[in-house]
């Protein structure tokens, strides 16, 4: 459904109209290309230690289901 107003045929007949235009696309490309900041600590698991933490979600699902 969001895609569909971006398929549609834009005519543009006043300079102005084409001036504001422009205008809110290259705005919407530099906001598109900001990067968002992470608010959330990460780190990379080893191989170990994501076989860890799975086991551990998959134990709990299976005792939940019992």
């Amino acid at each position: 459904m969001a895609t569909e107003s971006i398929m549609r045929t834009i005519v543009l007949t006043e300079p102005e109209e084409t001036e504001r235009f422009i205008n809110a696309m290259e705005k919407a490309m530099k906001v598109a290309e900001t990067p968002l900041p992470c608010r959330v600590k990460s780190s990379d698991y080893t191989p170990e230690e994501m076989r860890e933490a799975l086991g551990k979600i998959l134990g709990n699902v299976r005792n939940q289901r019992k």
